[in-house]
């Protein structure tokens, strides 16, 4: 045993080692494997040896970009140490390896595969909230809700607070059902499945075969329901793609369009959003929502204008900055400080409107979960350290979450906030009149009435 105990010292996991260091995997990979082919006595006395050599098996794995018997050799490792340096440190490069590798096919849209790799990463490290969160939205890409609700809740029992897991689950909070057993989900079929077109000819067995209009309902009920996630993330350029193809399947749909506007306006695509205002207005010309998100866009086309005459302006003056050298001493010594344009305070207006995804009635009945939003304007200057209140403080029958978080509008600019509003089961049917007010520190720089209408059963 003794002369065994030398080969492997100086013979096979040396020259392993030698391999991997010259770059050689498959010879690396040959030498720890005879290392490996020990009977279990001598492994029980010669520990470390098999942890080093599965860890070399390990890299020389991963240089080859073979994650599957990567991952088999350092868990191996892992039994045997599971503190070790080296292993640990492994087992992070596998991690990473798994998420990347999971966002590049997330990013693709080969959702299932990205579900796989975030399964993988977990296996690393259970507390790796990133992961779930990309795991949660690989399953919504699926339309697999419950399954996304799960991972979600999963990531927040790590951290209660992780912002982007909170934004996911409120926005599909609302329409999600009650987590049912993976049996029951609803089995997608991937586009490249679909049969190719038959170019005059039609298979007669195809032509038997009916749509069912409930299946296709629910099928742009749920992109819809990824195109408002998008929406709500800021992932513009996703929600535009889905909210397209709801329209490509159903145009006469007012809602894909209203959104699809509001998608524009976000990116302050000005033109385009009016064209889908324009369409939702024709197809429903007392849409609530749309009315008001026509004056918003009113609001911010003039500033648009404005913003484009005044850079005319400024380009027709352009030539004279010459003149302005010559009078650089006269400038510091203040001789033209009359005509400077005085410094404006900011000047900020408040548009908003009832998000009412469930009944679109622009009522809040109770039980129901809505947002009211907020489109600040501003004017004047620009302004930073802002802040929203509501009053009365309190509603009854209502709850209310105001945003914690403080922002700034620039000089010409807005921005848009929401606030969830949670009406009881046993609400009554009332007016409510509010007040939002926004605020710089303690200073109340716009005010803006607005009545909640409320439908108790």
């Amino acid at each position: 045993m003794t002369e065994t105990i030398t080969d492997i010292k100086d013979g096979h996991y040396t020259l392993g080692k030698a391999y991997l260091n010259n770059k050689q995997y498959a010879e690396a990979i040959t030498h720890f494997q005879k290392v490996l082919n020990i009977d279990a006595d001598f492994i029980d006395a010669h520990c470390g040896y098999f942890i080093d050599a599965h860890c070399g098996l390990c890299r020389a794995y991963l240089a080859q970009n073979d994650t599957e018997n990567a991952e088999t050799a350092i868990l191996k490792a892992r039994q045997l140490a599971p503190n070790a340096t080296e292993v640990l440190s492994l087992c992070d490069a596998l991690k990473e390896t798994y998420y990347h590798t999971g966002i590049t096919c997330y990013n693709e849209e080969r959702y299932r595969e990205a579900v796989n790799c975030f399964q993988k990463t977990m296996t690393f490290d259970a507390t790796y909230i990133a992961a779930y969160h990309a795991q949660a939205l690989s399953y919504f890409g699926l339309h697999e809700l419950a399954e996304a609700k799960k991972a979600a809740q999963a990531a927040l029992r790590i951290d209660p607070t992780y912002a982007p897991v909170l934004s996911f689950l409120k926005t599909i909070e609302p329409s999600l059902p009650e987590p049912e057993p993976p049996t029951t989900l609803p089995v997608v079929a991937d586009e490249t499945d679909a049969p190719l077109p038959s170019h005059g000819r039609e298979n007669p067995s195809q032509a038997s075969q009916e749509i069912d209009p409930e299946d296709t309902e629910v099928s742009l009920d749920k992109e819809m329901q990824r195109a408002l996630v998008f929406l709500n993330n800021r992932q513009y350029l996703q929600a535009e793609a889905a909210l397209k193809k709801i329209i490509n399947a159903n145009p006469n749909d007012v809602e894909p369009h209203y959104h699809l506007a509001q998608t524009y306006m976000e990116i302050a695509a000005l033109s385009d959003a009016q064209r889908q205002l324009d369409i939702t207005l024709r197809m429903h010309p007392t849409y609530a929502p749309a009315l008001q998100l026509q004056n918003a866009i009113t609001v911010l086309k003039k500033r648009a204008n404005n913003h484009q005459r005044n850079k005319k302006i400024r380009k027709i003056l352009l030539p004279l900055a010459m003149l302005a050298i010559a009078g650089v001493i006269a400038f510091r010594a203040g001789v033209f400080s009359s005509f400077l344009p005085q410094k404006i305070p900011p000047k900020l207006s408040i548009e908003m409107t009832l998000e009412d995804p469930k009944n679109k009635n622009g009522i809040i009945d109770a039980g129901e979960n809505v947002r009211l939003k907020l489109i600040i304007t501003n004017a004047g200057s620009a302004v930073k350290n802002l802040s929203v209140r509501m009053l009365p403080k309190t509603i009854g029958g209502l709850r209310y979450q105001l945003p914690k978080t403080t922002f700034s509008v620039r000089k010409n600019g807005f921005q848009i906030r929401r606030i969830p509003i949670t009406a009881d089961k046993q609400v009554r049917t009332r007016n409510v009149n509010i007040k939002i007010q926004v605020l710089e520190i303690n200073e109340i720089l716009a005010t803006r009435d607005f009545q909640l209408q409320i439908k108790g059963k």
